[in-house]
């Protein structure tokens, strides 16, 4: 990474230089980033769990936004460091949303190209905005129903705008995946020359999973951020249902390799993208 980048960066995440520890070996180098902060404590757990005196009241109306609390800053970390990445790595390319209910991870895409100064993209989102279609046979959440997680286009955008960041670099794709995701808009797409930087996958259900793994193949590029939301929810952590088992299925077909890079949480992965040095027929080492 270049000076300047890395000084960008520092910035951005709040890390200070990297120093030698005074304490260290001059044989043996330490690094560390500044001091921790006086609130952390290693081995106060008190710090940080919360005792019977502060769940007396607790119940799931607390629980319930308390989670999605801890799921909006899970899924923040990881667009920090996805878009961090491609930053450092010059990576270019589009970003593809499949699945866009409550536009919180499109914003944070926004933000953080913003903030990183990556080169021009546009910010894709392809969505029903009609919630989930038939749900299959096999999903293990009740709460997963035909409709469910709907947000209209319309409040799709008036969050955008409220938003207030890249309004001009949006594109919206409503309809289910099966009937937006034709040849005619990948022909027209890869005579434009485009491509991806970072595809996030985030529609739940392995129905909707496999025409989004049929169209983007062409726009993948060495280094893309392949992100698969939901990898564990939905059919209890089974790699052979949802949308994990789409992912294996066009992983074992793609000409790219998959590289392990980020987890969102303890529910999405993520993968980076590349072309082997030497072709393999191992559905094995596509994925390592």
């Amino acid at each position: 990474m270049s000076t300047q980048k890395k000084s960008l960066w520092r910035r951005l995440t709040g890390q200070k230089k990297a120093h030698s520890s005074p304490a260290a070996n001059a044989n043996e180098p330490h690094i560390y980033y500044g001091h921790w902060p006086e609130s952390f404590r290693f081995l106060n757990a008190a710090s940080f769990l919360r005792g019977g005196a502060q769940l007396k009241d607790w119940d799931s109306t607390k629980a319930a936004p308390f989670i999605t609390e801890l799921l909006n800053s899970e899924r923040h970390r990881f667009f920090q460091a996805a878009m961090g990445y491609l930053f450092s790595a010059g990576v270019e390319g589009d970003y593809l949303e499949f699945g866009c209910f409550s536009a919180v991870s499109f914003r944070m895409a926004l933000t953080w190209a913003k903030m990183l100064s990556l080169p021009p993209m546009r910010f894709v989102a392809f969505d029903s905005f009609a919630g989930l279609p038939e749900v299959d046979a096999d999903v293990a959440l009740p709460s997963w129903q035909a409709g469910t997680m709907a947000m209209s286009e319309a409040d799709f955008m008036k969050t955008l705008r409220e938003h207030g960041v890249g309004l001009d670099r949006v594109e919206t794709i409503p309809g289910f995946f099966d009937a937006t995701l034709t040849d005619e808009l990948k022909a027209k797409w890869i005579a434009e020359g485009r491509r991806a930087s970072f595809i996030n996958v985030d529609c739940d259900l392995y129905s909707s999973a496999i025409p989004v793994f049929r169209f983007i193949e062409p726009f993948l590029t060495e280094g893309t951020v392949l992100y698969v939301d939901d990898w564990f929810v939905g059919y209890r952590g089974s790699p052979e249902k949802g949308v994990a088992k789409a992912f294996r299925e066009f992983a074992a077909q793609s000409r790219f390799r998959f590289q392990p890079f980020l987890n969102s949480g303890w529910w999405g992965r993520a993968w980076i993208a590349y072309l082997p040095a030497a072709a393999s027929d191992s559905a094995r080492d596509r994925i390592l």
